[in-house]
């Protein structure tokens, strides 16, 4: 296979500065010359440098579109589409009618033409699971019948080809693409076109949790079917959240997952604000069941005791600046630190890494105060630094809807944390042990 490196990988000699969570990597000539390949665009063969690469994303898979049927015509992939009602988009994706699974979960009236039905309701997972139970591919997508995959107004299944592609590689397990909010007048479509709810950004990356891209949703997500099967298929006792359980499940069991953002797919928004709001509930309700069956894999905010002591150093004092120095310094310390358990890190690659995993946690910080911890904030809002935090926590919300989404969303997680009785959702982890761990992950390669 082909790849590319990650457009914020630093290459220095032999040392390798980038990834997610920050990493370092001390390469032997060896893995020079892999590295070297790679960037000339060659086929590289699989390695243990070349996983390691991969699964930290300092190097993406450059893959070129694949066939939806095998060389000898029989097709490679199913599409399930579960719906509650009439569904808002009818497409074939290329595929012949028999290989486009609709499921019909309890509608009033019956969908017509659906090829399963529930006389119930049971929900999207069981939904999901009753569409994959019929596959007999070897690939199997799941598009949700609100979005819509034909960008360039066509049907003709481009979007699998491509998505597909990454499945040449044997340990990929499931790939989502990245999926907008359809643009549209009015401020509600405006905001979600720009921060919709299922939209992870342009940036493309392995799939697990504690990383830059997290989970993906799985509106539309191609799997493997023999993967999904062998894990039990999707919780149906999960309402919300059934999608971040079964993406987690799949890279415990060793599976790969990829986000690749070059393929967008359009996601039909709530028509009120009603619906909008409930939606943002209900995504936050999700937390608290999927922190009991995760543990401490939705803490709001993971650091190290260094990074929260170089913010707290400028929160805490009456006039912020007056912190600095302190901040600064142990930053310094912890740079230091970093470059004494890494011989080959000069000074400046070590503080690079510090401050990125310093600014992620003041970004996590911010975000977690208008989100999750909101209700403790407006109760402990009499101590100056909680006001503080507040403050620069509404700046970063970006504007008043903002606001409204992380609220919204804040209100869930309690909500189904009165459910779960139980708090463990908006516990924060502190990473303990060596100081610089929660900005960077260090390995050396011998090949």
């Amino acid at each position: 296979m082909r790849y590319r490196v990650d457009a914020e990988t630093r290459i220095d000699g032999h040392q390798i500065v980038g990834g997610s969570p920050p990493s370092v990597l001390k390469v032997s000539e060896a893995g020079r010359h892999t590295l070297d390949r790679i960037i000339a665009g060659d086929d590289v063969e699989p390695g243990q440098l070349l996983d390691r690469l991969v699964d930290l994303g300092i190097v993406h898979p450059a893959v070129d579109p694949a066939p939806l049927v095998d060389s000898s015509g029989r097709p490679r992939i199913s599409v399930v589409t579960p719906t509650l009602g009439e569904p808002a988009h009818r497409q074939r994706h290329g595929l012949d009618p028999q290989q486009v699974i609709i499921v019909d979960d309890g509608s009033a009236p019956p969908v017509e033409g659906a090829t399963i039905r529930s006389e119930h309701n049971l929900g999207p997972a069981a939904a999901r699971n009753r569409g994959i139970e019929m596959v007999t591919t070897e690939f199997c997508a799941f598009v949700d019948a609100d979005v819509d995959t034909r960008r360039d107004g066509g049907d003709s299944g481009r979007w699998l080809e491509s998505l597909l592609a990454h499945f040449d590689d044997p340990r990929v397990a499931a790939v989502a693409p990245r999926i907008r909010s359809r643009p549209g007048p009015g401020l509600r479509a405006r905001y979600d076109h720009r921060h919709g709810a299922l939209d992870l950004g342009d940036r493309e990356g392995p799939v697990r949790p504690g990383t830059r891209v997290a989970y993906v949703p799985s509106a539309v997500l191609v799997c493997r079917t023999d993967a999904v099967r062998d894990i039990g298929g999707f919780d149906e006792t999960l309402r919300t959240g059934e999608d971040v359980d079964l993406i987690w499940r799949l890279v415990a069991a060793g599976h790969r997952v990829r986000y690749d953002p070059s393929v967008e797919v359009l996601h039909e928004p709530r028509a009120t604000w009603r619906a909008w709001i409930e939606q943002r509930i209900g995504y936050g309700e999700s937390t608290a069941p999927l922190e009991k069956r995760h543990p401490g894999r939705l803490a709001p905010l993971v650091t190290s005791p260094w990074s929260a002591a170089a913010i707290a150093a400028v929160i805490v004092p009456r006039r912020w600046w007056r912190g600095l120095p302190l901040s600064t310094t142990i930053m310094a310390v912890a740079s230091l630190r970093l470059r004494r358990r890494v011989h080959e890190l000069d000074l400046t690659a070590s503080a690079r890494v510090v401050s990125v995993g310093t600014m992620r946690t003041a970004e996590a910080l911010t975000k977690a105060t208008r989100r999750a911890w909101w209700p403790v904030v407006i109760a402990l809002c009499w101590l100056r630094p909680i006001r503080r935090l507040a403050v620069i926590s509404a700046i970063a919300a970006r504007s008043p809807i903002a606001v409204v989404d992380d609220v919204a969303h804040g209100l869930g997680v309690w909500r189904g944390m009165l459910r779960e009785r139980s708090l463990a959702a908006i516990i924060p982890r502190l990473v303990t042990g060596r100081p610089e761990r929660a900005t960077t992950s260090t390995y050396h390669s011998r090949s």
